[in-house]
């Protein structure tokens, strides 16, 4: 039960990322219908949730040698993946990606 809470949490809390987001970042836009929104906040949850773990387990050597800081490489990879897995988030450049991601970390790292 705690894990599923824990899933609708992280869910609602990208969904929140993705609504403010685009209000800030000029290059990152969502797509507001409610099916395409909620869809890719789950993407966006189930990226981190599933993937995030892995990477982290793969990259460990390098986030030993950076003190943490290749967390930000592997963000944008898993902001990158969700991008291309749904039609709903469109990043326009290098440097708003790199900054939502940087913004999308920090938060999903708190959960």
């Amino acid at each position: 039960m705690r894990l599923i809470s824990h899933f609708v949490l992280r869910v609602g809390l990208n969904g929140l990322i993705l609504w403010v987001l685009p209000q800030f970042l000029a290059g990152f836009t969502v797509n507001r219908e409610w099916q395409m929104f909620a869809g890719a906040a789950l993407v966006l949850a189930l990226v981190h949730g599933l993937l995030r773990p892995i990477l982290k387990l793969i990259s460990f050597p390098f986030l030993i040698l950076t003190l943490g800081l290749f967390n930000i490489v592997i963000n944008f990879v898993l902001l990158l993946v969700a991008e291309h897995l749904t039609s709903a988030i469109t990043i326009a450049d290098f440097q708003t990606r790199l900054i939502a991601s940087f913004i999308i970390g920090i938060i999903n790292s708190v959960i």
